[in-house]
């Protein structure tokens, strides 16, 4: 007859059960190779494990909530690899060599919050790219440091809960028209050091910008703007445009003095310090009146750069310390740095 059991110590014997050689050995296949399985295999992590390629859906991968795949040598993501992996939430696949995407590449990822594609060598994200994926839940893509050169129409389709894409550090020369349709409760879009020479596409996506928060798109190649650009995103929106080689014009004067009365009536965190133009086309459009006969001038700051296309200014008045009353002073005014700093040098 087979002794029974009793007292705490029995209880000891039936926790260690789990431990026995059967069961490592089990726990071992569970786990992908080269990859660490936590939390009942929910958590794998195969950072820096020298992967060329993303692991089969087995085990663990299955039912995981995270899956790190992060600073491998993984050079592509092909179509289904991810089919199976209906329970994952967060995916790191940043700093690998990834420049192949191909369509329906994360088909079957029904509930993943965050993309991390950050520090890989992307090229294109086309409009089939997320085909195949019901992706309504994702909140935030990181794209930054890849060699992306434009972002195509349905780019991130379906996905209307994206508050997050950061596309900086690329080479973007151009952004489709509806690049961003249907994105409604996108807050942040950051596409600094970047190539884009214009901004038009933000017109175009405006119905997609009425919850943006924070645009970045300083760094770039931008002379002109649109003429509605502030009328396309929202009036408290923080928008960081320096430094781009702007063009001294009327739409940027504009621009800069909405700005300006943002700062002024809001408690708005733009720097405007800092702001400059380049190339004035014709400075005088910038000045429609200027009178200064009642005014109390008493030094003017000399100025030695060279006016392009200078303009005069008849001061009638002139006091002892700049000259004689009986002969009007004639002056040049030569534009530098920011809207409105004027500085005048006496005509000879």
């Amino acid at each position: 007859m087979k002794a029974v059991c009793f007292g705490p110590q029995c209880a000891l014997e039936k926790q260690t059960v789990p431990l026995s050689r059967k069961t490592r050995a089990v726990s071992r296949a569970y786990c992908p190779k080269y990859c660490n399985c936590i939390r009942a295999g929910s958590v794998v992590s195969c950072r820096g494990g020298g992967l060329l390629e993303i692991p089969s859906q087995e085990g663990a991968l299955k039912s995981a909530d995270k899956l790190y795949l992060q600073d491998n040598k993984i050079t592509e993501i092909r179509k289904g690899v991810f089919s199976r992996m209906r329970t994952l939430n967060y995916l790191w696949l940043n700093g690998n060599r990834i420049k192949t995407i191909e369509n329906g590449a994360f088909e079957g990822l029904i509930q993943v919050f965050d993309f991390y594609l950050r520090d890989n060598l992307i090229e294109r994200i086309p409009a089939s790219t997320f085909i195949g994926a019901d992706v309504p839940l994702t909140k935030r893509i990181y794209l930054q440091n890849n060699n992306l050169k434009s972002i195509e129409s349905g780019a991130f389709h379906n996905m209307k809960e994206l508050k997050t894409i950061d596309l900086s550090n690329n080479r973007i020369t151009h952004i489709s028209q509806d690049a961003f349709k249907g994105l409604t409760n996108l807050q942040e879009l950051y596409l600094y050091k970047n190539l884009l020479t214009s901004a038009c596409w933000v017109t175009g996506n405006a119905k997609s910008f009425q919850s943006l928060e924070w645009f970045g798109i300083q760094s770039n190649r931008l002379k002109t703007l649109p003429t509605n650009l502030l009328g396309s995103l929202p009036s408290d929106i923080n928008l960081n445009l320096e430094p781009n080689p702007l063009i001294c014009d009327r739409v940027l004067k504009l621009i800069y003095d909405a700005l300006m009365a943002r700062v002024n009536k809001r408690y708005m965190e733009y720097d405007l310090s800092s702001w400059s133009c380049e190339n004035p086309q014709n400075p005088s459009h910038m000045i429609k009146v200027a009178d200064l006969s009642d005014d109390k001038l008493e030094a003017l700051e000399l100025a030695m750069e060279d006016a392009t296309q200078p303009t005069k200014l008849q001061y009638s008045q002139a006091s002892p310390r700049v000259g004689h009353s009986q002969s009007p002073l004639v002056m040049i005014c030569t534009c530098t740095g920011v809207f409105g700093l004027l500085r005048w040098s006496i005509a000879s």
